[in-house]
Parts: structure tokens; sequence; C-alpha cells
């Protein structure tokens, strides 16, 4: 499966499951089951992150945070 195949399957899995409510819990790709408002989204592929998986794919900004390309769901 290639890389954008394997991006829209998961994305199609986090939305089917964050239909019903906002505050449901969607699964992360390291397979932590986290609450939507805590996860992080890219704004280039749309797929959304645990804290520690958006360090990973975003980086850290000079406090530790994650950084500034993603944006937490709840602002």
């Amino acid at each position: 499966m290639d890389r954008v195949t394997k991006l829209t399957v998961i994305l199609g899995e986090q939305l089917r499951a964050a239909k019903p409510a906002s505050g449901v819990k969607i699964p992360c790709q390291c397979g932590k089951t986290v609450s939507i408002i805590k996860m992080y989204r890219c704004h280039h592929c749309g797929i959304y992150y645990c804290r520690t998986c958006g360090i990973e794919h975003f980086g850290e900004d000079k406090t530790g945070l994650v950084g500034n390309s993603l944006t937490n769901i709840k602002g």
C-alpha cells in the first residue's frame, strides 16, 4: 500500500470514529486511543496525532512543546 493510500485509510477510520460526538476517543497511528479534543491535526495530511506522535511528526518548539505546524482541536 502506498503512503497516500495508507494516510487516506487512517484518516477515514479517524473521521468515522469521530462522527458521533466531539468527546469521542479516536485511535492514533501508534495505537493509543485519545479524546479528539486532546489530539493534534496536521493541516497538510489531515491525520490526527496524540501529543507523542505530534512531536515526532512536527518536532518540538523552543519550549519542548508540540511544534507550531499543528493545531489542537480545542483551538
